[in-house]
């Protein structure tokens, strides 16, 4: 095929496959997916110019190319950032070996050879951008290789870049979608091939594709997609709902093969694209032709459907990811390297617990230690984690989710376990003529210590945080059940490690297990953070900067929140301008108790403020997500939406419970409406979320409206935070705020009608008269 007939912006086939199957047609389709910046011919291409970028990989070089590329008059090419060439157009490339088109057809013959292509140039210069986000992309991907492609054929992708991170994402909205046609995607996948994707963020691409995009948007006044770039931060949404969706691929049997490359993936090398990678296509190709027998069976899906529930991975989504050299001080140390090498497994019992202060970081050591150890082991170990929430639902803390989704992980890892728990289950089924009955605690930790005494079960580790948060009645329990099926597993010769935090309260100990207290070695990480956010002061102010930073440290006492929150002050009143002698003094004054830290930051909310503040803050506090109600009197389903439409809803829902009559259009003005249908922008609801809650309330990735820390909703639940907002407040704090969102909900009957944003506000309201009731 000849290039300029490569497709921008969709799927150019460029080898239909000489069909080796009874009915003539390819056994298999490969799709090539480019990454940021690239393009579906430019990416793949090998060219001189491509080997000569590939002699200089500086920064220097990759930032004059892309800042360049924006102040060329050639508005609609793009440039090379992190891509394969220098900026050029589709139709002026010069002649080349273009791998999937010249060289890929003649080793895989009997597959048919696609590219896909779409728009994620950063800017076009003066042309408008696209302003799709991956989701979009994703979802783009998803219908368009449904129209292409016939039911059941296999597929083998080939990602690079920020199309590993699309690929991933469709492959997890075709999971649960009702389409029989659009799961078959995933259920057909053969293999699917990264190269150089981000699984976990970048900040190298973030800060370089934010950077371009500023000055585009800036200093040229040009048109620019932010959206693209935020997913490829270390901490974005968009990667955590992806990874996790890595378990359930366990459950197709596919390949999955993650290529690095060495130079900040300036463009794939011929090399490796016609060696390894040609190699784990081929695989993929020949599994295909074969009926794989890795797939789970219908009856093992009902099985693991016994143990799933929704907010399984909730609370571990929230939790950030560590700054970069952070954290591993505990993954290094020595008491966790001799806990997961297992030195002395004939008497050790493999338990190990993180303990400290509240707000001291425990979590976000914990998520790190695991993905540390989850790219060490790989797939020769057993690998499952659970984090109880106390502002989740029952499940989220209690024992029993805690069972379910270790479980429910371990399944998905191990098919001896599988089989096993597969068994049980049937049985349980016929004992029970048939009929579903929700499993009990006692079941499942019976079916824990029956799998540990087998010799036979492989290696396994579990990381469980926050037990602190299980639910005061059941904590002891826990920990007395965990330390027995250690004991189990060390009598029947098992290599299981568990790894445990919680605060020092409530005070339980078990024998034989060491213990690592956060605040005792987390010194040099609160440095590391406040030396991060503190680098753009001017050098003129160093010397003061250098105090604030070491009055910091010394205060900070091992408790991170607390320095994230004061670091936040000082940054605030850096970028007002206020003299650094004015923000020295002021970090000064600020109280060391947490509690005392949230009473300051409430006392200074302004009047209008507090208009939205105390009906937000009940909300976040008494509304409740998940109803025990079901059957025909159950409320409608809230329609939940991944992006920015559940921060809208609640928007307009905590406006409609500050007022005490019906909405008026000019209510709705003065809070940014249009009319009902056009909300205000998502990132304006969020900028003011953020301040009226002085930084305690965040916005998760799965939609959810949440305090940062569990003392902050002790705070109010059982403190005086109410009481501080507002002294009307401080007699039945609690009985006023449910009825302000009852005010809420009958505000919602006044809206009007034909809006999806307003009937889903009504929804939600009807949810919470419903909670109210039960």
């Amino acid at each position: 095929m000849a290039l300029d007939k490569i497709q921008a912006q969709s799927f150019t086939i460029l080898h239909p496959a000489q069909g080796e199957t009874s009915n003539g047609s390819p056994v298999a389709d490969i799709i090539l997916v480019h990454g940021l910046q690239g393009h579906s011919k430019r990416t793949w291409l090998y060219t001189s110019r491509t080997q000569d970028q590939r002699r200089d990989s500086s920064s220097r070089k990759r930032w004059k190319g892309a800042l360049g590329e924006l102040m060329s008059p050639k508005s609609g090419s793009s440039a090379s950032v992190g891509n394969a060439g220098p900026s050029v157009t589709p139709s002026s490339v010069d002649d080349g070996l273009y791998w999937p088109g010249d060289l890929l057809p003649p080793d895989c013959p009997n597959a048919r050879i696609m590219v896909w292509g779409y728009d994620t140039v950063i800017s076009k210069g003066y042309a408008p951008t696209d302003k799709s986000s991956l989701f979009g992309h994703a979802k783009n991907l998803l219908y368009a290789l449904n129209r292409i492609r016939p039911q059941d054929r296999k597929i083998v992708f080939v990602a690079h870049s920020l199309g590993g991170l699309i690929v991933k994402e469709m492959l997890r909205r075709s999971q649960p979608d009702e389409d029989s046609h659009i799961q078959n995607i995933i259920q057909s996948t053969a293999a699917v091939i990264f190269l150089g994707t981000p699984h976990r963020g970048s900040h190298e691409f973030a800060r370089l594709g934010d950077m371009v995009r500023k000055v585009a948007s800036t200093i040229l006044r040009v048109d620019s997609n932010e959206t693209i770039i935020r997913a490829l931060g270390l901490d974005s949404p968009e990667l955590e709902l992806s990874r996790e969706s890595f378990l359930q691929w366990r459950t197709y049997g596919f390949l999955v093969k993650t290529f690095q490359e060495s130079q900040a993936l300036l463009g794939a090398t011929l090399g490796l694209l016609n060696g390894k990678v040609l190699g784990e296509i081929q695989r993929g190709i020949n599994s295909a032709s074969v009926k794989s027998n890795l797939n789970i069976s219908e009856e093992e899906k009902e099985c693991l459907g016994s143990l799933y529930y929704e907010a399984m991975f909730s609370r571990q989504r929230t939790i950030k990811n560590a700054i970069p050299k952070t954290c591993e001080w505990f993954y290094r140390s020595n008491v966790f390297q001799t806990w997961s090498s297992r030195k002395r497994a004939s008497t050790d019992l493999g338990l190990l617990w993180l303990k400290g202060k509240p707000r001291a970081g425990k979590s976000t050591v914990m998520k790190y230690a695991l993905a540390q150890l989850e790219c060490v082991e790989g797939s020769r170990s057993n690998v499952a984690s659970f984090y109880f929430n106390a502002r989740g639902n029952a499940m989220e803390k209690s024992p029993l989710g805690l069972l379910r989704s270790v479980l429910h992980q371990l399944c998905l890892q191990d098919c001896q376990i599988l089989a096993t728990f597969s068994q049980t289950y049937q049985r349980r089924q016929s004992c029970d003529g048939g009929s579903y009955l929700p499993w009990s605690e006692l079941e499942l930790e019976s079916f824990f210590e029956k799998v540990f005494k087998e010799s036979s079960t492989r290696r396994t580790f579990i990381f469980i945080d926050a037990l602190d948060e299980c639910s005061k009645e059941s904590v002891r329990e826990a920990v007395y059940f965990i330390d027995r099926l250690a004991q189990t597993a060390l009598e029947g010769e098992v290599l299981l490690n568990i790894c445990l935090s919680s605060r020092h309260y409530p005070a339980i100990r078990t024998p034989n297990c060491p213990e690592v207290v956060v605040e005792a070695h987390n010194d040099s990480d609160i440095s590391t953070y406040i030396r991060d956010k503190l680098r753009f002061i001017p050098a003129s102010e160093s010397n003061e900067a250098h105090a604030i930073q070491a009055f910091l440290e010394e205060m900070a006492s091992g408790v991170f929140l607390w320095v994230v929150l004061v670091v936040e002050l000082v940054v605030r009143d850096i970028n007002f301008g206020q003299p650094i002698s004015k923000v020295a003094k002021r970090v000064k004054g600020v109280p060391k108790d947490m509690e005392d830290l949230y009473h300051q930051l409430f006392r200074s909310l302004t009047p209008y403020e507090l208009t939205f503040s105390v009906p937000l803050i009940q909300w976040v506090l008494l509304h409740k997500d998940y109803l025990p109600r079901t059957g025909n009197d159950a409320p409608p389903k809230i329609p939940r939406t991944r992006a920015d439409g559940g921060i809208r809803f609640l928007h307009l829902a905590v406006r409609l419970s500050s007022i005490s009559g019906a909405p008026t259009r000019q209510n709705l003005s003065d809070w940014g409406y249009i009319h009902p249908a056009a909300p205000p922008p998502t990132d304006r609801i969020l900028r003011l979320i953020n301040s009226t809650s002085r930084g305690l309330i965040e916005y998760t990735a799965d939609g959810r409206v949440q305090f940062v820390h569990e003392t902050v909703r002790e705070f109010f639940l059982t403190g005086p935070g109410f009481g501080l907002l507002d002294s009307s407040l401080q007699q039945n704090p609690l009985g006023r705020g449910y009825m302000a969102l009852v005010t809420g909900c009958l505000n919602a009957l006044d809206l009007p009608e034909h809006s999806e944003l307003t009937t889903t506000v009504k929804i939600i309201h009807l949810h919470t008269l419903w909670a109210l009731d039960d």
